[in-house]
């Protein structure tokens, strides 16, 4: 009996602390905060984080793998701008590719830190940016303190996040810009045979310089074909010939690669703004799992997401709220997404069109707004992305894989951005 009541009491003595045990794990607060990992579902991870030096503002480029939400704030005792993505998984960012990555932000004197920290379910960007600056006075020949004025503008939609961070300097370049210096060829509207876009007259004389930019290369194959054809062989020929038409007809013309030779979407994007590009032309073939898929497409930026202003949140920073400024940089978006469209849709026409009258069921896909990495580090000037047709479809890629064709094709997309009448088919390669 004693044994009995020995080993229950033992029984009593063990419940009484699972219970304990287990009521301390619920009440008592982690000490570590949770940092979700990628076996856990419940969180998204990272594709991608972009930092760059954009023509009018520093960029930070967020992308998850799935939608994503943000909560914001500003610290003023602290000079911080605090963003906390919900559900991100901080365990899946290289943070110290992020690193080497900001070190030329930080170079330019008005951000002091950027700090990565594993929140409660959500993962923390912190800049801190320096609320004075040293600048040179004209009169004196020395250094004084100055405010650093600074906008952040960010928005949230879907996967994506972005912060542009615009400095003191930029902002009054952005207010004394009155017109856009490109504007819609007035005999392109009347009768579709003239260049797409001219310079405005008032500002410039010069021609308009494109950029073209073959998609893939190196041992970025791309889209491949069951005839051996890849993606970057195609890009890089129909590319090659469009420079080479271009420069016969005297038009400052660049190409982001004119080799097999793997290039970084970023060093592509600051090509385009190194060579003072107008245009920035991006050639791509397309592929898909189902291989009656065919066509070609187009896209151009920004998604609609980015064409409102009510999506976007203004922080001014040692400054007072200007309303006139947040309506001239959007207007400069919105410029940029009717450009960028008008690029991307009559080159597709065009293409339709040529091909048409040479090849039975041309299929047109359309013209579509998207925010792809390549668009989002170049968003400084009007960009297109041109999908000739899939690599996956038999018929396509047995077309695709004609130099005929090809010709066919840059022929159209050369006349699309000069026109017709300045006979681009005389200088066809």
């Amino acid at each position: 009996m004693y044994r009995i009541s020995f080993y229950f009491s033992l029984l009593v003595l063990w419940s009484i602390l699972n219970i304990h045990i287990l009521t301390a794990a619920i009440i008592a607060p982690s000490k570590t905060p949770t940092l979700a990992s990628k076996e856990n579902n419940s969180f998204s991870t990272f594709e991608y984080l972009d930092i760059q030096d954009g023509a009018l503002a520093q960029q930070i480029i967020i992308k998850a793998a799935k939608p994503i939400t943000c909560k914001k704030h500003i610290d003023n005792e602290k000079h911080q701008f605090v963003v906390n993505i919900n559900g991100l998984a901080l365990s899946t960012l290289d943070q110290e590719t992020i690193r080497k990555k900001i070190e030329p932000l930080l170079s330019k004197g008005y951000i002091n830190r950027f700090d990565l920290e594993a929140a409660p379910d959500s993962a923390r960007f912190i800049l801190t940016f320096k609320p004075q600056r040293q600048i040179i006075n004209t009169d004196t020949n020395e250094f004084e303190e100055a405010k650093n004025s600074i906008l952040i503008r960010s928005c949230a939609y879907t996967k994506h996040f972005t912060i542009d961070i615009y400095t003191k300097d930029a902002l009054d370049g952005i207010l004394q810009k009155t017109n856009n210096f490109i504007r819609l060829a007035e005999n392109k509207k009347k009768n579709g045979n003239g260049p797409l876009f001219a310079m405005n007259e008032s500002l410039s004389c010069s021609p308009l310089r494109y950029i073209i930019d073959p998609g893939h290369g190196g041992d970025d194959h791309g889209a491949k074909a069951h005839n051996g054809l890849t993606e970057k062989e195609v890009t890089l020929d129909i590319s090659k010939r469009i420079h080479r038409m271009l420069q016969k007809l005297n038009y400052p013309v660049y190409m982001t690669r004119y080799s097999d030779i793997e290039l970084p979407l970023a060093e592509r994007a600051q090509l385009a703004q190194q060579m003072k590009a107008d245009f920035f032309i991006s050639i791509h073939a397309n592929g898909a799992v189902n291989e009656k898929a065919y066509g070609i497409e187009a896209y151009y930026f920004p998604a609609k997401e980015l064409q409102s202003h009510k999506n976007f949140d203004f922080v001014f920073i040692n400054q007072p709220k200007n309303v006139a400024l947040v309506k001239k940089i959007q207007q400069h978006v919105n410029l940029m997404a009717q450009n960028s469209y008008q690029l991307a849709h009559t080159i597709l026409q065009k293409i339709h069109t040529g091909l048409s009258t040479h090849y039975d069921d041309i299929n047109n896909r359309g013209t579509k707004p998207e925010n792809f990495r390549l668009f989002l580090q170049n968003t400084s000037i009007p960009t297109a992305l041109i999908e000739v047709g899939f690599l996956t479809n038999r018929k396509e890629a047995d077309r695709l894989k004609q130099k005929s064709y090809r010709k066919r094709i840059a022929q159209q997309i050369v006349y699309a951005l000069v026109g017709e009448s300045s006979n681009p088919s005389a200088a066809a390669a």
